[in-house]
């Protein structure tokens, strides 16, 4: 049997123990923003230009999109050919966030294929992709406790459902514009202030 003295250092110590884990999952998740501004550029303007497209009665409204997958792969090449450095120590947390990342871009994927194979329509399909980006950007905005990012998820996930709505194409690559916007371009400016904020601090110390 243990005692009450040890019964309360070993929850303070498995306390510290999930502080711990959480704290290294989300030093890992690119703090500095540049990932949410990376694609989030990518996406918006994908979004933008198909708006522009639809608008002035383009033949291939979907080009921007085609361009953005083609990028997509560009860069899975190159991050699987690149020598991979050796990161930080693995942690349970930082491998769920990167578990529930894959199963992410599996959904994405199903989404696309189905868009493009399948007989869901395209007006659809972008609603799906807003609520699976809703999704994400809710997870990692509750993990790292960054309320931009759960602002952003609500926002896209009113988005999809106007979407759901509004199945007018015009109008879903204009509230897709808008998610992304709000869930990736607000939330990546505001960790890059953050970030730049932390390491002038550091500097001083």
């Amino acid at each position: 049997m243990f005692t009450d003295e040890e019964k309360n250092m070993s929850g303070e110590e498995s306390l510290q123990l999930i502080q711990s884990m959480i704290g290294s999952a989300r030093e890992g998740m690119a703090m500095n923003g540049d990932g949410f501004l990376f694609w989030g550029w990518a996406l918006f303007v994908s979004a933008v230009a198909s708006v522009v497209l639809i608008y002035t009665d383009y033949a291939s409204p979907f080009l921007p999109w085609n361009i953005f997958m083609l990028g997509c792969v560009v860069v899975l090449i190159v991050n699987l050919v690149r020598p991979k450095k050796r990161g930080p120590v693995k942690t349970y947390m930082g491998d769920l966030f990167r578990n529930f990342a894959r199963g992410f871009y599996i959904c994405v994927f199903i989404v696309i294929f189905s868009m493009n194979f399948g007989s869901v329509p395209t007006n659809y399909a972008f609603a799906f992709l807003l609520m699976l980006y809703g999704l994400m950007m809710y997870v990692m905005g509750v993990s790292m406790k960054l309320r931009a990012l759960i602002v952003g998820a609500i926002i896209t996930w009113t988005c999809c459902l106007a979407s759901l709505l509004l199945v007018k194409l015009l109008y879903v690559m204009s509230l897709t514009a808008l998610a992304v916007f709000a869930g990736y371009l607000i939330p990546g400016y505001v960790l890059r202030a953050a970030w730049k904020k932390q390491q002038q601090s550091e500097k001083v110390l």
